[in-house]
């Protein structure tokens, strides 16, 4: 089961790798802020799949890291009875060779907690 109730998640986006460091050394804001999640509540009963998608815009990779526990929310609780994973993240074991559903199938291989899938890709 998914249960997350009232999640905000506020990013800094900085515009050069440098300006982290800026404002680390130099205790200036070098960043801007970006409002990735407001308000967000749902609950789910205990399903094998998920799809979150929508349009080009910072949430659903948010939502995705915070369910697995890799971000924390700003404000909210969520609660998570057994294991969520990322199967289609750019940066986690994307191919660009490959097709969308293809990196699906292929990571969903690759992990030993799912059962092996019909499609392989080589």
């Amino acid at each position: 089961m998914i249960s997350v109730s009232n999640i905000n998640k506020t990013l800094k986006l900085y515009q050069t790798p440098s300006d982290r460091l800026k404002e680390i050394f130099l205790h200036r804001c070098c960043h801007r802020e970006y409002r990735a999640l407001k308000d967000i509540s749902f609950k789910m009963p205990e399903v094998k799949n998920i799809n979150i998608d929508g349009q080009n815009e910072p949430g659903k990779s948010t939502l995705l890291k915070i369910l697995t526990g890799i971000l924390i929310p700003d404000s909210g609780h969520v609660h998570v009875t057994g294991k969520i994973t990322g199967l289609l993240e750019l940066g986690t074991g994307f191919n660009a060779e490959f097709s969308g559903i293809d990196n699906i199938f292929n990571n969903k291989n690759l992990f030993g907690t799912f059962p092996q899938c019909d499609r392989r890709v080589v």
